[in-house]
């Protein structure tokens, strides 16, 4: 230390300009403080933005569904189209969040990504098929009312008419319920209808006729019983979709969470180690300001307060290029000039003697 400090005061520096040297540094040191915090800082923000748009992911996948749940209760257009809205967002905020995050975050925001798309055209295949299925009931309902108007008409059938209304309970049942039970006790009372129509005294033609009635009933039921199960397929595959989507949208925000508290701890860790060197450093600076500047002048008042009480046995110099070796250079000479002084004033003495 001691040989820097020798060096440093060597430099044709004014004690001013060490003064200014030393607060630049200091400055120097405050604001490399303050540019590592910004930057932890920064990395902190970053991180806590990442968590939140990962919440607006799984927020998305939820609204989606509840919109769906809301659209299959009441066969609500708006609800679908809010659905999408919400599917649409999930897919924007994803594409926002690939750019910020490493490739264990990407593969996990493709996978989110997927399920949207998949989800997505899940929804608008149950649109389809929902569709399709108002048309069947409607179809079902009008081949019911022909069927029950033929029936009206026809007295030579004893047990149809009564197979007939328990079928329609049979068929309202399975409407509500969707029971297998229910549509497989409807179609045993269909074929036991048409083999009691072939029994009863009706011609072929009038058989025939009955029958096709029967069946065209039956088939319309059926395919209103396919369109139910397509449509309840096609909602447990928009269950398991949306299921995966949250899980997926759950591992990376508490993966982003991870990293935010990493963010938080190496940030305030950083902005610590960086107060404490400026600190350390600081008082070095100090430290060496000190050296400098007062220790020199400190001398100087030491070797003037032996000159005032007439001790002029030291030997002043300096090799410093500042105001301090200056002074310490020029009590030198003046400590010789004394000397010389008082040598020719003693030969006088001695001559007059």
């Amino acid at each position: 230390m001691s040989l820097i400090s020798r060096a440093l005061g060597r430099l044709s520096l004014s004690i001013g300009q060490k003064m200014a040297v030393g607060f630049s540094l200091l400055i120097a040191l405050s604001v490399t403080t303050g540019l590592i915090g910004g930057l932890a800082l920064e990395r902190y923000g970053e991180s806590a933005r990442t968590v939140a748009l990962t919440s607006k992911l799984q927020a998305g996948f939820l609204a989606a569904r509840t919109e769906e749940k809301n659209f299959l209760l009441h066969q609500n257009p708006e609800a679908i189209a809010r659905a999408q809205g919400e599917l649409d967002s999930i897919h924007s905020v994803s594409e926002e969040l690939l750019t910020t995050l490493p490739k264990a975050g990407q593969a996990l925001v493709a996978e989110i990504q997927s399920e949207a798309r998949k989800y997505s055209g899940l929804l608008q295949d149950v649109v389809v098929t929902l569709e399709d299925l108002g048309q069947s009931r409607d179809a079902l309902a009008l081949e019911e009312q022909i069927l029950a108007a033929h029936l009206s008409n026809e007295s030579r059938l004893q047990l149809a008419p009564a197979m007939f209304a328990q079928m329609q309970r049979d068929e309202r049942d399975f409407l509500v319920t969707g029971a297998p039970e229910t549509l497989q006790a409807f179609m045993d009372r269909l074929k036991r209808t048409t083999a009691s129509i072939e029994a009863s005294s009706l011609s072929l033609f009038e058989q025939r006729q009955v029958t096709e009635l029967f069946q065209g009933y039956g088939a319309a039921l059926q395919n209103a019983a396919d369109l139910m199960a397509t449509s309840r397929t096609l909602e447990g595959r928009m269950e398991a979709s949306a299921n995966s989507g949250v899980a997926a949208t759950s591992q990376l925000q508490t993966d982003q969470v991870s990293r935010m508290t990493g963010d938080r701890q190496l940030a305030t860790l950083a902005i610590a180690i960086a107060t404490l060197v400026s600190i350390l450093l600081g008082a070095l600076l100090a430290w060496f300001l000190t050296r400098l500047i007062v220790r020199p002048i400190r001398d100087a008042v030491k070797a003037a307060q032996k000159v005032a009480e007439g001790d002029l046995r030291d030997e002043l110099t300096s090799s410093r290029k500042d105001e301090s070796g200056l002074l310490l250079n020029a009590l030198g000479r003046m400590i010789d000039n004394l000397r010389d002084l008082i040598h020719q004033i003693d030969g006088n003495a001695r001559e007059i003697a």
